[in-house]
């Protein structure tokens, strides 16, 4: 009788070691999953922000005259720093080619 209870115990502890093992295995897999997808967060935000910062830093640094890069070329708009209207309508090299003073 004895040694039946202390072969019952022996076992119950034995499954009882083996769940908790099994336990900490699968939060510490969790807790890895967690911390890779975290990362991989981290990195994707840091390569869209890279990204987004190449692809849109293009518009007003070039001399092709896009929006006003302050180059003093004919087709830009207000590229003077004064209060004038540089639309230059021949695009000859000059200024102000619209015949008219357009500063205000």
């Amino acid at each position: 009788m004895m040694t039946t209870v202390v072969v019952f115990v022996v076992v119950m502890l034995m499954i009882v070691i083996m769940m908790e093992m099994m336990a900490v295995f699968v939060l510490v897999t969790m807790m890895m999953v967690g911390v890779v997808t975290i990362l991989m967060m981290t990195v994707a935000t840091i390569v869209m922000m890279i990204m987004m910062t190449t692809i849109f830093d293009d518009v007003d640094d070039d001399d092709g005259g896009d929006v006003d890069d302050d180059s003093g070329g004919g087709d830009d708009v207000d590229d003077s720093g004064a209060g004038c209207d540089d639309f230059d309508d021949l695009d000859d090299g000059g200024g102000d080619d619209d015949d008219e003073d357009d500063c205000w």
